[in-house]
Formats: structure tokens, C-alpha cells, sequence
């Protein structure tokens, strides 16, 4: 969360991100480290590290409402 704050700005998380857009990214990174790749090449942390905060901000968003649920649910 740290290396997003210092990237972004401090708690921008707070504001809301798409659900597709959060998930993608932790796929993305669990799936590189899935691959043999332990560390970002952008900021050299951890494939997991980024992971974990992908989903920590998506249960957040999810706990104060302002999450932007952009999830597929079929024919309406």
C-alpha cells in the first residue's frame, strides 16, 4: 500500500476503483508469480505483496460502499 500511496496518493483508494479493474490486477500479478516471477519489474516488490493489497483495497471499497461494481451479471 505503501509504494501505491507514494505512487498515486495516500488513501486515493478510498475514492473507489472498478471491481474488473482490481481483480484484473491481482490476477495479473498472482499469475506472473504463478509463472516464476517473485518480483514486480516496475517496483520490485513482491508479485503476492501487490496482490494482497489489490484485494485489501477491494474489501475496503466493498466495506464503505464506493466501489465501482462493474462485475458481469448476465442478461437483465
Amino acid at each position: 500500500l505503501a509504494y501505491g500511496a507514494e505512487k498515486y496518493e495516500h488513501y486515493n483508494y478510498y475514492k473507489g476503483h472498478s471491481v474488473n479493474q482490481l481483480v484484473a490486477a491481482c490476477m495479473r500479478h498472482v499469475l506472473q508469480f504463478k509463472d516464476g516471477e517473485d518480483l514486480d519489474s516496475e517496483s520490485g516488490i513482491s508479485h503476492l505483496g501487490h496482490a494482497m493489497a489489490c484485494l485489501l483495497m477491494l474489501s475496503k471499497q466493498i466495506a464503505m460502499g464506493v466501489e465501482l461494481d462493474d462485475r458481469y451479471r448476465g442478461e437483465v
